[in-house]
């Protein structure tokens, strides 16, 4: 008997994030302990990209506001895509309540 599985199942079992379209070899290297920190003295302990002062919160009013991630890397461009990825990522779990980690101090 031959089973049918469901596309977004299969997706599912293919990709960390089924609704997400980026490559998953992109997404599988986005560490985000790593790249997301909290340090009591940078910006009283807000959730920053690790080696910036640009908070995660930073990241998601600038992409509200309509700037790509290569808008964003062109105006800071000591950012990597990377950490802005992984800063939209720690949002995107925060907000669903999924897995919140503790942020290591940078």
């Amino acid at each position: 008997m031959e089973w049918l599985i469901d596309p977004l199942v299969q997706r599912s079992m293919e990709h960390p994030n089924p609704y997400c379209s980026a490559p998953r070899h992109l997404i599988e290297s986005i560490s985000m302990s790593d790249l997301i920190v909290s340090q009591p003295g940078v910006l009283g302990g807000k959730p920053v990209i690790r080696g910036t002062r640009i908070s995660v919160a930073f990241i998601l009013q600038c992409m509200a506001s309509g700037m790509t991630v290569e808008a964003i890397l062109t105006q800071y461009p000591h950012l990597s895509r990377e950490g802005i990825l992984a800063a939209v990522d720690f949002a995107a779990r925060v907000m669903e309540g999924e897995s919140i980690q503790p942020l290591r101090a940078g």
